[in-house]
Formats: structure tokens, sequence, C-alpha cells
């Protein structure tokens, strides 16, 4: 809070560098865990003293001089990265795009907009809800821009007033332009190579996880964090559940330490959701690798995160990773006891296995 003006920032978090744009000696670009706390201080020193400078100032004009002084070298420094992320573009098969539409997106570089934390280390902690949907053309998102009550009026009202604003030839284009940046982007998450979590391979298919958000908030979450941060987030079921996030799961067995995972069924827990929908609440250490779960199995009660000691049951590593073999998909166990059968079925080898031989 002393420094709030500097905390609090905005920007689209999924597109930006989470570490630098380096050239390697055979002219070839990386970005991703290209930082060090020494490479940060190096090049953003000047943004850093200043952001130092306003949180210490007593006098609110000094304070504001070293403010604007921040931002302004914030600016030029966003400015000389959106030519190295435009390229990203490129390379992800998205030759159409100019500069000029790249920078409209607002990309958010982690190191670059927090570069006091990154000179210490990174976020030693990163808590997270992130969107449970798609990335798809919203028109709440867009018409409310246009009438702030968009989003209040029933699905008729929307269509009526929609129609009506189309009828501004600006908004229109707008609207046009609006759809055609989020097709942009669902290519890029596709094919970039800082989102290489999203295709696993499943029984020789590839499964996108077709641009969900959530999935693309975890993969991100893995780089933003220090490698000895501590990470929780609230996620829906698919991404344990479903064949798209086997890539994701993989990662978190063998690049992080797991401590709980607690699924839940949403029985008044959130008011806006359907009832039926199913999500997990996920806890891990951002380096190692998982040996054993804290699991909780608790339809719509919150109030067992607690009381862990009391209420979770172990699971194996090996529980969660061979009840499916191919997708990996962890199983939605209810006890210990199921825990324990589970492990004990998977010590034989699959009947189809032995049919074949």
């Amino acid at each position: 809070l002393p420094n709030v003006a500097f905390n609090l920032r905005e920007g689209n978090s999924l597109i930006g560098y989470t570490g630098f744009p380096e050239t390697t000696d055979d002219g070839e670009q990386y970005q991703i865990g290209s930082f060090s706390e020494d490479s940060v201080r190096d090049r953003y020193q000047d943004i850093i003293n200043e952001i130092e400078k306003h949180e210490q100032a007593h006098e609110s004009e000094v304070a504001e001089e070293h403010r604007k002084r921040a931002n302004e070298k914030l600016e030029k420094a966003r400015e000389e990265l959106i030519e190295d992320i435009h390229g990203d573009f490129v390379d992800a098969g998205i030759e159409d795009i100019t500069p000029e539409t790249v920078e409209e997106m607002e990309p958010f570089n982690w190191v670059l907009e927090f570069a006091e934390v990154y000179a210490d280390g990174g976020f030693d902690v990163i808590v997270g809800n992130p969107p449970w949907d798609r990335i798809k053309p919203l028109r709440d998102d867009y018409f409310v821009r246009y009438d702030r009550d968009f989003r209040t009026y029933l699905p008729e009202k929307k269509d009526e007033r929609q129609e009506e604003l189309l009828d501004d030839p600006e908004i229109a284009e707008g609207w046009e332009e609006y759809k055609r940046n989020i097709q942009i982007q669902a290519e890029y998450f596709n094919n970039a190579d800082a989102y290489e979590l999203q295709r696993p391979t499943v029984a020789g298919r590839t499964e996108g996880t077709e641009n969900d958000l959530s999935a693309l908030f975890l993969e991100r979450v893995f780089h933003i964090a220090r490698d000895d941060g501590y990470i929780a987030q609230i996620l829906p079921g698919t991404i344990f559940t479903g064949s798209s996030g086997k890539d994701l799961r993989l990662h978190l067995l063998e690049e992080t330490r797991v401590d709980v995972l607690a699924h839940f069924m949403n029985h008044g827990i959130f008011p806006n959701i359907d009832s039926r929908y199913k999500f997990a609440v996920l806890t891990f250490e951002n380096r190692g690798e998982t040996n054993e779960v804290r699991s909780l199995y608790r339809e719509g009660d919150s109030d067992v995160l607690k009381r862990l000691d009391e209420t979770a049951f172990t699971t194996s590593r090996e529980v969660l990773e061979r009840y499916s073999p191919e997708a990996r998909v962890f199983p939605l166990l209810k006890s210990e006891t199921e825990s324990e059968v589970i492990e004990t079925i998977i010590q034989h080898t699959p009947i189809g296995k032995e049919s074949q031989e």
C-alpha cells in the first residue's frame, strides 16, 4: 500500500515476457527464464531507483515527480519490447499482424512491470483465481464500453441494444476489430513457444486446451513465481480430469511440490455458478517434484480447508501418475481407502496388456 501506484498494474498478462528477449551467440532469440536478479538490475536499475524514491518520498510533490519519471521510463521500455513481441506473433504463424496491433493488445512484461520485485528474486507467493472460460469474443466486454449497463440486460434486451449500437459505423468497425484481435490471440496461444504445455499428445493425437484461460494462466504462473515461491490457485475441474491438461499435470508432478489438491462441487460456494460445477484448490511450491499430495474431496464445504490436518488424506504420486497412464488424468478420490485400493490395483499388469502378450 505505501507504493500502491506501482503495485497495482494492468495489461494483458498472458501476452508479453516473463523474462528478457535475449539473443544467443548463433543469433537465435529466446526469453523464457532468461533473467537473474543481477540482469534485472542491469537493465532496469533506473526504473527501480525512481520507484524506490517515490515510495520513500515524504512530500507529495517529490513523490509525484518520481512517479512521473518512473512512468516515462516504463513507457519507453514497453515500446522497446513491442518489436520483439511482434516477432513472436510472426513466429507463431500470424504473419499479417502489425506492431501497432500488438501494442493495442497491451502486452504485460512481468519482469519490467515489477522490476523491483524480480531484482529481489521474484514473487514469493502468488494467489489466483483465473477466468474459467475460453478466449472468445464476449459482447459484454465490448459493448459495455458504450453502455455501462449492458452486462445487466437480459439476452433479448442485449440483442436489441447491440443492434442499436452497431448502427454507429465507428462502433461497428470497432466490434469487427475486437473480434479479429481475439482471433489473433487465440492463434498465438495455440502456437507460441511461450505456451508449450497447452498441446499434449494423448494416444498419438494432439489434445489442445482450446485456449482455456485457466490452463494458460496456470502455465504462466510457473514462470512468474520464483523457484522457491508458493502458489495457490482456484481452478476448474477439467484442469485435473481433462485430457488436454495432461502436460500441465505432468509439470506439476515433475517440476513442483504439490501440497494440497482439494476438489469441490459448487454447493453454495459461488452463488452465480451452476451447483454441479466442479473445481479444485491447488497449492504447490514452484520447484522440486511431487511424491505425495494432501487430498480433499468435499461437496460445497470450503471450511474443510481450515482443518487440513483433520480432513485431508494422502494420495501418492504413483496413484496420480499411473491411474491413467496415457492421459495422466488425476482420480477424484473420496477417501484414503479409495487411494489405497487404486494403489493396490495399479501394482498389477492391466488385463488388456496381458491378453496382448
